[in-house]
């Protein structure tokens, strides 16, 4: 995600200032950060389209997006079965 934040910065600073307000929000009433990260990339292509972006931004967003939601499998996992760590929670390590 954080290279991600990069990259998009100066591509579109926008958009991204929406999927960070998205990303804050959700972290903030579910206090999962996966969570917020996932809504958050879903939403920069979506915000990125309303903006009125370069074609070329939209589909490197979705590109990201999909990247991001692959790489977020194994939470995606844990957050359906209801066992994915939110902030402040103590984690057990086997």
């Amino acid at each position: 995600m954080a290279t991600t934040l990069g990259v998009f910065m100066p591509l579109l600073p926008g958009p991204l200032l929406i999927a960070f307000v998205v990303w804050a929000a959700c972290v903030a009433f579910r206090r999962q950060v996966s969570l917020g990260s996932l809504v958050a990339a879903t939403s920069l292509p979506m915000a990125a389209l309303l903006w009125g972006s370069p074609a070329a931004y939209i589909l490197y967003a979705l590109l990201a997006a999909a990247l991001i939601w692959y790489r977020h499998r194994e939470n995606i996992e844990r957050l359906l079965a209801g066992t994915e760590p939110t902030i402040g929670q103590r984690v057990r390590l086997s």
